[in-house]
């Protein structure tokens, strides 16, 4: 292992989704290869934005900052997982602090939000992050954007998520029917759970025979109570609860296609996509960030935003339950992108892991 440590500041699960995800596996990874990682965990309480919430989140960002003070002998590098929105006030505060100490910085986005419409508080951290902080991001648009709208962003690395994943190819087998159609997600009208209650009432006015399956932690009770009212006149939709870990792989066994109708300012490249992918289960989503990069053969579609939703995922399960075949194909073909995906990002991965120890202390 390496002497000198690295200083992860970011969101950690739970609550578990895609950003604390990434946070979680890159400590694992750095741990593996360093003496030292120093975990600064900024995660809210819970999804909601209240105010007792906020307070905590306050409360653990000063901590943050005095653990990472206090251990500062200890690791050259910081490494933090950016959040999309207010959240980078915050981030600021290690920036400068490691710009202060004289520490190498590695800053990870994870969202459009500040891509698709220019943020004040995004152009203070990249100008506080200096030329010389290396910023990682997962696709070649996120890059093109990243570049144009904050010039100070100099050094950009891509790295795809399909690298952070485990797959065994050949455990998994190809799906042979459509009968099943799935949702996970944060349950909400962001992530597009009304979509998939659309698609699923003019599938059964259609008279397909497919059932549903919508699995996740709701995002409030007023979701709640509007999905579940909804699905009480939708028998074959059923809510089975959130699911994680190996309750999630076993998720995917269970479903034959995933509906990703994501509207979330947010998105960049979800997670839940590849590991529906992994296992021979074909996605039909939205184009939203680096999602149209993930897609590299035809196995699933990806619909534009300005496209009707409900009228091509109708359009394309429907083909699907009339025709096995294809559907077969596709379920292969989903296997195959994803192995192709992770085959061509896996190398970067261990090459970025690497920089980001070796980094030379900047005092040096």
């Amino acid at each position: 292992m390496h002497k000198d440590g690295v200083c992860v500041v970011g969101a950690q699960p739970p609550p578990v989704h895609g950003m604390a995800m990434v946070n979680a596996h890159m400590a694992k990874s750095l741990a593996l290869m360093t003496d030292n990682v120093i975990l600064v965990d900024l995660s809210p309480e819970a999804f909601s934005g209240n105010i007792f919430n906020r307070i905590l989140r306050v409360k653990k960002v000063f901590k943050g900052v005095m653990l990472s003070m206090q251990s500062r002998s200890s690791w050259s590098t910081m490494y933090i997982g950016l959040s999309g929105g207010l959240g980078q006030i915050y981030e600021i505060l290690f920036i400068l602090l490691s710009r202060f100490l004289g520490k190498e910085i590695f800053l990870h986005h994870h969202s459009f939000a500040y891509l698709n419409k220019p943020s004040l508080i995004t152009k203070l951290l990249t100008v506080a992050g200096g030329k010389s902080a290396k910023h990682i991001v997962l696709c070649n648009k996120m890059e093109c954007l990243l570049k144009t709208t904050y010039p100070a962003a100099q050094n950009i690395y891509v790295l795809s998520n399909a690298a952070l994943l485990e797959f065994e190819g050949q455990s998994i087998i190809s799906k042979s029917k459509l009968e099943t159609i799935g949702y996970l997600s944060n349950i909400s009208e962001e992530k597009g759970i009304f979509y998939y209650l659309d698609v699923m009432e003019a599938l059964i006015a259609q008279n397909v025979q497919v059932r549903g399956y919508i699995a996740g932690p709701f995002q409030d009770e007023k979701v709640k109570d509007r999905v579940m009212d909804r699905i009480s006149n939708l028998p074959m939709v059923h809510y089975v609860g959130s699911k994680y870990d190996k309750e999630k792989t076993q998720f995917f066994n269970e479903i034959d296609t995933l509906l990703f109708p994501t509207k979330y300012v947010h998105e960049a490249e979800p997670l839940t996509i590849y590991e529906a992918l992994a296992q021979g289960v074909p996605v039909i989503s939205i184009d939203r960030g680096c999602i149209p990069e993930i897609f590299l053969s035809n196995a699933e579609i990806s619909i534009t935003n300005e496209s009707d939703f409900t009228e091509e995922a109708v359009r394309k399960i429907t083909g699907w339950v009339k025709n096995d075949a294809d559907f077969q194909k596709a379920s292969r073909k989903s296997i195959q992108n994803f192995k192709d995906m992770k085959d061509i990002w896996s190398e970067e991965y261990k090459k970025l892991l690497s920089l980001i120890i070796m980094s030379e202390n900047l005092t040096t």
